[in-house]
């Protein structure tokens, strides 16, 4: 466990490129599968020759993929061409049998396909995608297909989240659907083409791309806080190197998916409760501004659990020793730097503001409000004391909207239900357009000054 330990420290002395950080992460994994000290389920792998030849293949066709119209079709080119790979592993065959049920009669669904690879802990996602986000894949079902390496969890959260579904993976390699490194950081579970009731399959994993999120941060995120943000602000994250920045990337993603099923209404429901709240969150938080309240809302969770204070004890349980309560604020302000300033300023078309950039608006106008920060000639400066005090009331404020939710509606109610998330639609555009009321949300001055002078 020692290397595990080494790897779970923030402030190790030399700084070490992604090369290192990826012999390390590979050794830690090799150390994790022997002892079972983390990952607990069977693994099966495709070996390095077997991986190369399954991505190469579906490179190969998965432009002509794209061109059949009908299910039939595409189900008999995934048989034709992956029939011989099948009893490589599980997942393959999987894979094959869900198209071979298309050709027998049934739907489009790749929802086994999706389970068997992650009860297997297969070192690669095979399948059919549509991503309306994704501007390579889009609404037309893509023949897709990643390898890597998964990373083991962050030693100070393995016990923390054990439920987690978030893997985070290393030595990407992709077919072309997932190569764009701004738009493609992550796979999800309802990425894959399935029926409208497997969409969303509580143990579905969710891939987070580590590397591109690292050097996404470290290529934009971090010139833009030390151009814009004051000295005081921000300071582990301009500080910190790439070994620490992949770990608090994972670090955040492993909670941020955790949390997803916490709260009133929690998107996912792992059967720890009861009710229609815990069944039809993910209804609720399906649409743009919902959606940016539930992604700020566990990020919220995550930031107060990683912030050290003396009157915070959960990041004394998150992150218990010295090095470790480091690498929490590391982890805090990371996150609040990606949800805060990130989002809005690489938006391709600010007339388009995403879900994220709508969560954006929603902190900067709640952190000025409360005085948490300040904006002077362009310039950000964060009392990070009054942040965490703000960031508190403010995920107070969307719980306590929940619980009204859930108190005055039926959600098992179609109709009450509708009803009840068009009332937390408008609940998040409020909160989103303090800065423009009575108007169609619009960039917060601080976003177009930065976006006009970076």
């Amino acid at each position: 466990m020692k290397l595990l330990n080494r790897l779970s420290k923030s402030n190790e002395p030399p700084e070490i490129g992604f090369a290192k950080a990826r012999s390390l992460y590979k050794q830690a994994e090799r150390l994790t599968l022997d002892t079972r000290s983390i990952h607990q389920a069977p693994r099966l792998a495709l070996d390095s020759e077997q991986k190369k030849i399954l991505l190469g293949i579906t490179d190969k066709y998965r432009d002509h993929f794209r061109t059949l119209a009908e299910p039939m079709a595409r189900a008999q080119f995934i048989v034709d061409k992956y029939a011989a790979m099948k009893e490589w592993h599980p997942a393959i065959k999987q894979f094959v049998r869900d198209a071979q049920a298309v050709l027998a009669g049934k739907p489009e669904d790749y929802s086994r396909t999706r389970s068997v690879s992650a009860l297997t802990k297969a070192n690669f996602v095979l399948g059919v995608f549509k991503i309306p986000y994704n501007n390579r894949i889009g609404e037309t079902p893509s023949l897709e297909c990643i390898t890597f390496e998964r990373c083991p969890l962050p030693s100070q959260l393995s016990n923390v989240i054990k439920d987690s579904k978030a893997v985070s993976i290393i030595d990407l390699r992709s077919t072309h659907g997932f190569g764009n490194p701004v738009d493609n950081v992550a796979l999800f579970g309802e990425n894959y083409l399935t029926q409208a009731e497997n969409e969303n399959d509580t143990n579905a994993e969710a891939f987070y791309f580590i590397e591109k999120f690292a050097n996404r941060t470290n290529k934009f995120t971090i010139p833009v806080i030390n151009q814009f943000t004051s000295n005081d602000s921000f300071k582990r994250l301009k500080d910190v190197n790439d070994q620490g920045l992949m770990f608090a990337h994972s670090a955040w993603l492993n909670m941020h998916e955790h949390n997803h099923a916490s709260g009133p209404l929690p998107r996912v429901d792992r059967g720890e409760m009861n009710g229609s709240a815990a069944k039809h969150g993910y209804y609720m938080s399906n649409t743009k501004y919902t959606g940016a309240l539930e992604e700020l809302r566990v990020d919220l969770e995550t930031i107060l659990s990683a912030f050290t204070s003396t009157s915070n004890q959960r990041s004394r349980k998150t992150f218990g020793t010295q090095g470790d309560l480091a690498m929490g604020d590391l982890v805090g302000q990371l996150i609040l730097a990606e949800r805060l300033i990130r989002y809005p300023i690489q938006l391709e078309d600010p007339a388009k503001i995403s879900f994220d950039a709508i969560s954006s608006h929603i902190l900067i106008n709640h952190l000025l409000e409360d005085g948490a920060i300040k904006i002077t000639n362009g310039q950000m400066q964060l009392d990070q004391d009054k942040v965490e005090q703000s960031l508190k009331g403010l995920h107070e404020q969307i719980e306590a909207k929940e619980k009204d939710i859930i108190s005055r509606f039926d959600l098992d109610d179609t109709s009450q239900r509708k009803t009840a998330r068009n009332e937390l639609v408008e609940f998040a555009k409020g909160l989103a357009s303090k800065h423009c009321p009575g108007e169609e949300l619009s960039l917060h001055p601080f976003y177009v000054n930065v976006r006009k002078n970076i």
